[in-house]
Parts: structure tokens; sequence; C-alpha cells
């Protein structure tokens, strides 16, 4: 009898997709975890990317108020009209960009718009820039649409490499799009204004569109700055896709909210693909959205400073162990410290640490091979404090016995 198994024909392009890295992570330390509870031990989770704090109570009731106004059907697939006139007012108060609604899309998370620009904008064998160290589903969706993922070096202080840019740029044809991630994810690094133009001069000359990611604005620490690449000028506007949402910064990674504002006629073409695929976000979701970005900010505030705490914390604790090097991280919610100097021993890369780091002192963090940085390894410090010192001396325990 013919095994059924060895008869299916998958596509070339899924068998090409990575599972993700993040959320392999967290199966294993799941399963390691039952075994270590039966201990009255657990393991200290700085793996995935999402906020410990629970959604603004103003958020929640916003939420539950639509169920009791049975705000409970379809909508536009795109989203609905209040709340993309809400993401236009927080565009214009917050970033200085004018748009309209029809310039706006709501998706699913932020994850899914990216995917759906890639449908829309990458034709097979075209190619996407893509900053290193990159959040890891950036290439991958490149993949899925069968394009070509072009990776840009990065400097010591983990920005990328604006001279090997233009060398990609110089020895490549066919190049779309290029990602920009600012505050970072895995690094927390920030880019001035200054880096911003640069960029912004290289993707112009070369009819390159940018795609701004732009999810972790909020969470910015000391005199960084954010800047949105699309209000350098009307050109840059005119020549960029800003992608933000509602998760990390109102800790509604469930309520899977993100949006977009990019050119009508992209924005048209991206219709078309929720048409036919996801339709609407959840329309109880949405209506929290409107809350959360029109609602008070105070929540906002408090996350911030919680993240700078942990942050201060964190980074000395690190900078503290022997072999570790680590930059303070400006944005975002993670730190990205070079690990190599602990490599031998039986560990050859990033991804024996951190299977390693598991197994023998209970710590979940990400290998930097995933984000395309093999010495290091990404840390999130989306976890309460005490458990922050907890995994702190378990790492430097950890680190001493190498």
């Amino acid at each position: 009898m013919t095994d059924a198994k060895n008869t299916i024909q998958f596509a070339k392009r899924i068998l090409e997709v990575e599972e993700s890295p993040t959320f392999a992570l967290e199966k294993k330390a799941d399963a390691l975890d039952i075994d270590l509870k039966k201990e009255g031990k657990s393991i200290i989770r700085f793996g995935i990317g999402q906020p410990d704090f629970h959604t603004p109570a103003n958020i929640k009731e916003a939420g539950k108020k639509a169920i009791d106004q049975n705000k409970t059907k379809y909508t536009a697939s795109t989203g609905i009209k209040e709340l993309k006139q809400a993401v236009v007012d927080k565009f214009k108060n917050e970033n200085g960009l004018d748009y309209s609604i029809e310039n706006i899309l709501v998706g699913n998370g932020a994850k899914h718009i990216l995917d759906d620009i890639m449908r829309v904008l990458v034709n097979s064998g075209e190619k996407v820039i893509i900053p290193k160290p990159y959040w890891v589903s950036y290439s991958q969706q490149v993949i899925l649409s069968e394009g070509i993922p072009l990776f840009v070096d990065f400097k010591q202080d983990l920005k990328m490499d604006v001279d090997h840019l233009k060398s990609l740029v110089r020895d490549n044809d066919q190049i779309k799009l290029l990602i920009l991630n600012s505050p970072n994810n895995p690094t927390g690094a920030v880019y001035s204004k200054q880096e911003m133009e640069q960029i912004a001069k290289i993707c112009l000359d070369n009819h390159i569109i940018i795609i701004a990611d732009e999810v972790y604005e909020k969470f910015l620490f000391g005199d960084a700055r954010h800047y949105s690449i699309a209000a350098l000028s009307p050109q840059m506007k005119q020549n960029t896709i800003t992608l933000n949402a509602a998760s990390k910064t109102y800790a509604m990674t469930g309520w899977r909210i993100g949006y977009c504002a990019a050119d009508q006629k992209i924005i048209a073409q991206m219709t078309k693909v929720h048409d036919q695929s996801t339709s609407n976000p959840c329309s109880i979701a949405q209506w929290a959205a409107i809350e959360a970005l029109q609602g008070s900010q105070d929540s906002v505030k408090a996350m911030r400073d919680e993240y700078e705490r942990r942050r201060d914390y964190i980074y000395q604790r690190i900078s503290a162990i022997e072999g570790i090097k680590c930059l303070n991280p400006q944005g975002a919610f993670y730190i990205f410290p070079d690990v190599s100097g602990l490599f031998g021993n039986g560990i050859k890369d990033s991804f024996d640490f951190a299977d390693r780091l598991l197994e023998e002192a209970s710590v979940a963090v990400v290998p930097g091979g995933a984000f395309g940085a093999d010495d290091y390894i990404r840390i999130s410090y989306a976890a309460s404090l005490d458990k922050i010192k907890e995994g702190m001396n378990r790492l430097q325990n950890f680190c001493e016995t190498l």
C-alpha cells in the first residue's frame, strides 16, 4: 500500500520557509517546563516578544461595549471608517504625516499587513533588502512571495552598514523594497534623523520603496527620539509604507490589530488580498483599538517607564558578565548581547548557547542566528523585574561554568 505522505507534492515556496524560531523556542520551553514544575521549578522566559502587562481597562471596556452593542458582524475588509480615521489622526498628531482614510489599511496584526505588502509588490525573483539583525518573519515572508532577500551587514552599533547598502544597490538589479525597523527588533537600536536621511536618499535615487516598521515607536529611552522616515519629505511619504500596530504599544497582542498608511494605489491592491483571503480584522478588536488610539495614553507611559527600569537593570547585570559584550538599547524591549566570547567547550554558535542555557539553567532566550547575527542572543525584558533578577542570576551562573 502506498504511503499517502510520500505522494503529497508541496509547493516549493513553502518547503523553503522555516519554522518561526521564537515559537519553536516556546514549544521546547513548554515541554521542559512540565518536568520542572513537578520539581517546584520553572523556566524563566526571555524569548517571545510579548508585553507582560494586561490590556488597559479602558480598552477592554470598549471591547465589552462593542459586544453589548452587537458590533459583531462583518466589516469592510480593510477596517471600519471610524478606526481608519483614528489612525489618520494618530499619524498626523504624532508623526507629522497627513493622510486620508483611503490611504489606511487595518489588518490582523502588523505581520498580516507585511504579508499583504509582499504579495502585492514582490514578483518572483525580485529582491527585498533586509538589514541585519532582522525580525525573523521578514525574510520568510519574502520567500513566501517568491522574492529574494538581500541582507545588509551591520556595524558595531547594530545598525545597518550604509556603505554595504550602497554596494548591494549598485551590484543588484530588480530590487523592489527595503525594510527599515526602528526601534529595532531584536537589537533595540534607534535610527537618528541623519541616518534615515542617508537611507532615504539611496532608496529614492534607486526607486526602492521603503517599508517603515514602527511598531515599537512608543518605547524609547534616554535621549532617543523616533523619526518617521515618511515625514522627511513629500517624496519620501510617496515612497514609504508606514506600518504600526496596537499589539505592543497597548499590550493587545492577542487582539490582532495592525495598520499601515501608503499610496492609495497600493492600498487598493492590498484591499483585494483582504477581500479574497482573511476579510476583515475582528470587529470587536477594531472598536477597542479606537479607544486605544483616542483614549488615555497613561498606560503607555507607565509601560515605557517600567521597560526603561528593567532595561537599566538588565544592561548593568549583563555588562558585568565576563565574556559578554553588550550595547545599551535605546528602544523596544529587547537587549542583544554578543556572547561569542563564551563559544567553545562544545558551544559553536548562538543556537548551541541558547540550547545549553535552556537545558542547564532553565532560561529561554532566542539565538541571534535566527536574526542573521550568530554571535548574539536576544533577551526580551517584557518580564517582571523579579523574573529578570532570577534570570540574570541563572545566566551569570551558567556563564561562569563555561
